[in-house]
């Protein structure tokens, strides 16, 4: 019972990230948008989805962003690699205040700290896929494809 009162918070907090995920989309959705040079592009993306959601840790996240803002020059021209981080360090903590909140309402036992990184680290993965979708999806409609 415990862990669906906590899916249920983090999936109710997940529809506030969802629009600040639009709004770094909307930032770097020209940088993102087909194969480009130094091996950034769509795929790129497709990359961070599946790196992040795959990730056991948030240090793991940080990591990978940080490695590929150093690495990838449109990760640091778009601002991609700084929101990210920036979110992470700076929004994240209110979403997870958001959390303890609606378990608190629920009458449910304060979270562990265990349950802290999984439910951090969950978040972190709704706000990329969000924000993976976003891109793809801006994608089709500023070049006027059929949806």
């Amino acid at each position: 019972m415990r862990a669906l009162k906590i899916r249920q918070a983090v999936a109710l907090q997940a529809e506030e990230v969802y629009p600040e995920a639009l709004r770094l989309a909307k930032l770097i959705r020209s940088d993102f948008q087909g194969q480009r040079e130094e091996g950034a592009g769509r795929g790129q993306l497709r990359q961070l989805e599946a790196t992040i959601c795959a990730s056991d840790t948030v240090a793991g996240v940080l990591n990978y962003v940080k490695r590929q803002t150093a690495r990838l020059k449109p990760w640091r021209e778009s601002g991609l690699g700084k929101e990210l981080l920036r979110w992470i360090e700076e929004d994240l903590p209110n979403h997870l205040d958001g959390i303890r909140r609606r378990l608190v309402d629920q009458q449910a036992e304060p979270l562990t700290e265990t349950e802290t990184l999984a439910v951090r680290l969950s978040v972190i993965q709704e706000y990329v896929r969000a924000l993976v979708s976003q891109v793809e999806y801006l994608r089709v409609v500023e070049a006027g494809g059929p949806l």
